[in-house]
């Protein structure tokens, strides 16, 4: 470091330099303030939420309004650069121990580390590949916050396992569905409530005791 920097840069830095170790928890977080305040801010970002499978960067979510992109194309090529290019730069920001953990981040973090890699945009020139194998290009424009939760409230569902977060029930001929989330505090407020384990256990307890009443 030879010159001074901001505090949001220096975290970024500092980031790419634990990220080196390739080790899941040896990592410096990335300053997600700055990046929840760029969107709030009305900033636009990249409105497609992707998947990498076989090395495939796939289009997992829509959220940009334009039709001609649809769930299971192929994002072959991002402003000209393939997009194995575009990952080997945004996963240079995350500490994983295989390139299957760093795509697998990739699926909730790829507009925010692209943002990071190359600044604001109005737009992105994709080149895709539909399940027919046939190609062609989209100009895709960048998307604020607001217009992108509008965009994907349009879409067909999806699979979610984000709402609810933990669920247990009894399904047909008395089977038990329990999946737990996270054992830590999702709805912590503050980082010293992160790691309060109360409500998990009282969940997990919960689940047991309505299984057991179920036998």
């Amino acid at each position: 470091l030879d010159k001074p920097l901001t505090l949001f840069q220096a975290q970024v830095r500092f980031e790419q330099f634990a990220a080196l170790v390739r080790m899941g928890h040896a990592r410096v977080d990335f300053p997600f303030a700055v990046w929840n305040q760029h969107l709030e801010n009305g900033g636009k970002a990249f409105p497609v939420n992707i998947r990498v499978m076989e090395g495939k960067t796939m289009v997992a979510q829509n959220h940009s309004g334009i039709e001609t992109i649809g769930r299971g194309d192929e994002i072959l090529q991002m402003n000209g650069s393939r997009m194995a290019e575009w990952l080997k730069r945004t996963e240079r920001h995350v500490s994983a121990e295989t390139p299957y953990m760093a795509h697998s981040l990739m699926e909730y973090d790829f507009p925010m580390y692209l943002w990071v890699e190359s600044g604001q945009r109005h737009a992105f020139n994709l080149l895709l590949r539909n399940p027919a194998r046939k190609t062609r290009k989209v100009r895709l424009p960048a998307r604020s916050a607001a217009e992108m939760k509008a965009f994907a409230a349009a879409q067909p569902p999806a699979l979610s396992l984000a709402k609810p977060m933990r669920e247990a029930k009894i399904l047909a001929d008395n089977v038990g569905y329990l999946r737990p989330g996270p054992f830590f505090n999702a709805e912590a407020k503050t980082g010293a409530e992160q790691w309060d384990v109360s409500s998990f256990r009282t969940f997990i307890d919960d689940a047991f005791t309505k299984f057991n009443v179920a036998q």
